[in-house]
């Protein structure tokens, strides 16, 4: 059952507005453009995640999206939640595209642009880890019960991702 349903992220909705309100000569307008461009990236790969948790028998799971939680003086926001009797499922949605690899020295996740420079984002790997640490701690800080917390990490397909293989030199 669908506790919680995906919608337009408060941010990229003010994103959109500044945008339409900021004169292109402002020397902060490709920033902006860059930013709205990533954040509805985002929202697209948690779109496409949401269409197949749908086929999902939603008489067995609990299922949240876009799910922002507080521990303390710590936020943090989980793309999907899957509860089920035995287990609880974060689900993380990334729609990058170009030609990708693991970087597993600094534990990066790299894109090489067609113009040969490259572009890091953070390790989803690492991310969800950290997630994991901190819904358990959440749980936990609440008295709910703790449940094995597992993890999965959704790739948007589109055929202009290509996954390489790449061997890391020392540095």
């Amino acid at each position: 059952m669908i506790i919680k349903e995906l919608t337009l992220p408060m941010r990229l909705i003010l994103t959109v507005v500044l945008k339409r309100y900021r004169n292109r000569n402002h020397p902060t307008y490709p920033e902006l453009e860059k930013d709205l461009a990533k954040r509805w990236a985002g929202y697209w790969g948690e779109w496409a995640l949401a269409n197949y948790i749908k086929e999902l028998p939603q008489e067995n799971y609990l299922i949240l999206h876009d799910l922002q939680l507080q521990l303390h003086n710590i936020y943090f926001q989980i793309d999907t939640l899957l509860i089920s009797q035995t287990h609880i499922l974060i689900i993380e949605a990334k729609n990058i595209n170009g030609s990708l690899y693991f970087d597993h020295v600094f534990n990066q996740h790299i894109r090489k642009n067609k113009d040969g420079s490259e572009e890091a984002f953070e390790d989803p790997r690492i991310q969800c880890r950290r997630l994991q640490s901190l819904l358990r701690r959440w749980l936990f800080h609440h008295n709910l019960q703790l449940l094995p917390i597992d993890y999965l990490i959704f790739f948007k397909s589109t055929n202009k991702t290509i996954y390489e293989q790449h061997q890391t030199q020392s540095r």
